[in-house]
């Protein structure tokens, strides 16, 4: 895909600035401190303040917050936006002389206390972060006033790193699938269009992304045993259209219509619903293991176009098939070289990997490859870490 071609150079090195933060934070293959922040300041105190109440009922430890403590004393020491918007002061409490202390520093407070004080600024942000002008919309306000700034030095590059960051960890953490933000970033933020309005392209585009459930309608393959089996039982399923056919490579589908955030929430819902039904089915005859194929389609329930999807695929199979005369060199190649029992391990894992549903096991055997065929003289963790430096950056090459 191209890159968006921006109007204006000095507005279009902004806004590319923000479009490649979206990309790399949302790419699956990034570095693990370039990807999108687990919690952000908006659930990170929602996270805080159900871990209190859980040690308050006696369901969880004290120790438990020991962690919370500190990690609460180092997002609000790191966040660019709570010390503008908010207050700069959100460790200071009153000690029993009357003197206002920074809590993180007062050797005497142990962790306890700590969170209780916590506690209530976590609160009260909390509450400012879900009012009408809630966290999500007050962060892009943030990053178009950044943009639109006279001066774009390293701090205000700074701020709109962690302003789009904090945008995106708030989406996915709201219910936005990731894959679903990646796609759309992809698309109307690499597509070789020119805006009238570069700033205004990008606002539009991020507000466009607000988590907003709406009810869209599914529709999946279906393998030929699975309806003939099932068809009598669910009435969702039925012969494909000569189009879902086409689209799915499949004679049956499943339809339904379900509520979501996004698109491709509404497929995984759909297909993890009924792929709970499938195990069902499979643990009581183990000589069959009925299935529904990789792809879907979506339509939000106001449109008539669906869209193809293809989220569900397995991991290996998103990558694109080596063609014909590539294949006939490989294997002329393994004919004719004497080959490593390394190599060919190597493509017994990933034939292994081919073969498994589960992403989790499928990378454990591709991470069982690269440990093969990488030859370093490390100790565990530098290997680890040597490993990863080469994979991230030929990843995010070939992907």
């Amino acid at each position: 895909m191209s890159r968006t071609k921006w109007k204006d150079p000095t507005m279009g090195e902004r806004t590319q600035f923000v479009a490649d933060i979206l990309d790399e934070s949302l790419f699956d293959y990034a570095f693990d401190s370039n990807k999108v922040p687990s919690l952000n300041l908006h659930f990170f105190c929602v996270d805080f303040i159900k871990t209190h109440a859980l040690v308050e009922d006696g369901i969880m430890r004290e120790g438990n917050m020991i962690p919370l403590v500190e990690e609460f004393e180092c997002i609000v020491n790191k966040s660019i936006w709570l010390p503008c918007n908010i207050s700069n002061s959100m460790l200071q409490f009153k000690n029993k002389n009357g003197v206002f202390v920074d809590a993180s520093k007062d050797k005497a407070l142990n962790s306890n206390t700590r969170s209780k004080y916590y506690l209530e600024n976590a609160k009260f942000v909390r509450g400012l972060l879900e009012a009408d002008k809630n966290y999500f919309s007050l962060l892009i306000d943030e990053i178009e006033t950044i943009l639109r700034n006279s001066s774009f030095s390293f701090a205000e590059k700074k701020r709109i790193y962690f302003c789009t960051r904090e945008l995106l960890s708030e989406l996915i953490n709201a219910g936005v699938n990731k894959t679903h933000l990646y796609n759309q970033v992809r698309t109307k933020l690499f597509s070789g269009v020119t805006p009238d309005d570069d700033v205004e392209y990008v606002i539009s585009f991020l507000r466009s992304l607000a988590p907003v459930l709406s009810e869209y309608v599914t529709v999946f393959g279906i393998t030929d045993e699975a309806y003939y089996e099932l068809k009598d039982i669910f009435a969702d399923l039925r012969p494909a259209t000569d189009e879902e056919a086409a689209a799915l490579s499949t004679k049956y589908v499943a339809e339904n219509t379900f509520t979501a955030r996004d698109p491709v929430s509404a497929l995984v819902i759909g297909k993890g619903s009924f792929s709970v039904l499938l195990s069902v089915f499979n643990a009581c005859k183990h000589d069959t293991n009925i299935k529904v194929t990789p792809k879907g389609l979506v339509r939000h329930t106001s449109e008539d176009q669906f869209h193809l999807i293809n989220e569900s695929k397995g991991l290996l199979s998103k990558n694109k098939n080596k063609k014909r005369q590539e294949r006939e060199k490989w294997l002329l190649t393994a004919i004719n070289r004497p080959i490593s029992k390394a190599l060919i391990s190597a493509f017994e894992l990933h034939n292994t990997a081919l073969e498994i549903d589960d992403p989790q096991t499928q990378l454990l055997n591709l991470w069982t490859i690269f440990e093969l065929l990488i030859e370093t003289n490390q100790d565990f963790m530098n290997r680890i870490n040597y490993i990863t430096n080469i994979l991230c950056s030929q990843v995010r090459i070939c992907v």
